[in-house]
């Protein structure tokens, strides 16, 4: 049947919770098939252009060359991007200067407030929650032909240290991108995007 052009397969009998299952994601515009196409990261360009609009600002988005975890930047933001199956397929990695800068941008908090932040080595939950409510945005930023289908931030958690899962990824092949963001007036940070490459 997949041969023939079937786009889901569902086998007697089937309950209307199933056959809303198989439906669903072609409803949605989405072809199952897209879950094992690579993903396709996105551009500096794009990067650039989608915070500038979030920060209401000024934002320069600089490629860099791969580098590792600093842990003097801790606590990172380490955020899991999952697919519209529930599958894990990237993930974002903000240093700690990063998520209160953008944080700070995003929810138009006052400079001083983002700078005292940083002093402390601490993130404050309002900075933390508009960080991530901008990532959500920035998440679309996966969608592309090859990839055919949004990601979804599935969680973002502060971490203060370096743990096996984490380094494993950084020896692991995957498609990286390392960039260093600056928010005029609120600083800025390296990000990290990593997918696995298929």
């Amino acid at each position: 049947a997949r041969k023939a052009g079937a786009k889901f397969i569902i086998h007697k009998p089937f309950t209307a919770d199933s056959l809303k299952e198989a439906l669903l994601p072609l409803l949605a515009g989405v072809d199952p098939e897209d879950e094992e196409r690579p993903l396709v990261l996105p551009t500096r360009a794009s990067l650039e252009k989608v915070l500038g609009a979030l920060c209401n600002g000024q934002v320069k988005v600089l490629s860099e060359d791969p580098t590792p975890l600093d842990s003097a930047l801790m606590p990172f933001m380490l955020v899991l991007l999952h697919s519209q199956k529930d599958k894990l397929r990237a993930i974002m990695l903000l240093d700690q200067n990063l998520v209160c800068a953008l944080g700070g941008a995003c929810g138009a908090q006052p400079q001083a407030s983002v700078a005292a932040a940083l002093g402390s080595h601490a993130v404050p939950d309002a900075l933390k929650l508009h960080c991530e409510r901008a990532l959500r945005i920035l998440s679309a930023g996966f969608h592309g032909p090859v990839c055919g289908a949004d990601l979804n931030v599935k969680s973002a958690h502060l971490i203060d240290q370096n743990f096996g899962k984490l380094k494993t990824l950084y020896e692991k092949s995957v498609q990286r991108m390392d960039v260093l963001i600056d928010i005029r007036g609120y600083g800025g940070g390296r990000m990290m995007i990593a997918a696995e490459k298929k």
